[in-house]
């Protein structure tokens, strides 16, 4: 299939999950079917992957979702967005410290992903860019200790905070 062919379909499929109602690939093939793209769920896997789109919990069940991060973002930054939009609360800043707060036993997990994000090597450059240098977790709250105390730098709790927020989509704004 032609990249152009596949660029289509994705964009048919980024519409698809604009209205957050979808639950299974089963129903992706059948209406990217409907939309002239015969695909297989093998594609639908690899192409919800490519547009950034996770599974979460939503008012009627389980239902797919655009993050705004996509493969090329890094696996483990699509994890982090993730995580943020299932278990954060609230995110906040006080200089040189980013707080997280989620729903009960959400801390480790974000804790994790964030780690992942920023210090693995599929994170990229997300480190330089979050200014993250470590995270303590608890069981509601995880704390981000960051490179800086300038309430302005890109390194600081609030840039980190402002990092942190960028990563969920528009509805999940905390």
């Amino acid at each position: 299939m032609s990249r152009g062919r596949a660029a289509a379909r994705r964009m048919a499929l980024r519409r698809l999950l604009g209205g957050g109602k979808i639950g299974s690939q089963e129903e992706l093939v059948s209406l990217l079917a409907g939309a002239g793209f015969r695909v297989t769920q093998t594609t639908v896997s690899r192409d919800l992957a490519a547009v950034g789109a996770v599974k979460v919990a939503g008012s009627k069940g389980e239902v797919y979702r655009l993050t705004g991060l996509g493969e090329q973002d890094g696996p483990a930054q699509a994890a982090l967005a993730r995580s943020l939009g299932e278990f954060a609360v609230s995110i906040d800043a006080a200089l040189n410290q980013a707080v997280v707060r989620t729903v009960p036993g959400g801390a480790s997990p974000v804790a994790a992903a964030l780690d992942a994000a920023v210090f693995s090597l599929d994170g990229g450059e997300a480190g330089e860019i979050s200014g993250a240098m470590g995270t303590l977790a608890g069981d509601d709250t995880v704390l981000v200790i960051c490179r800086s105390g300038e309430a302005r730098s890109a390194k600081s709790g609030a840039g980190v905070a402002r990092w942190l927020k960028s990563l969920l989509r528009p509805e999940d704004s905390l």
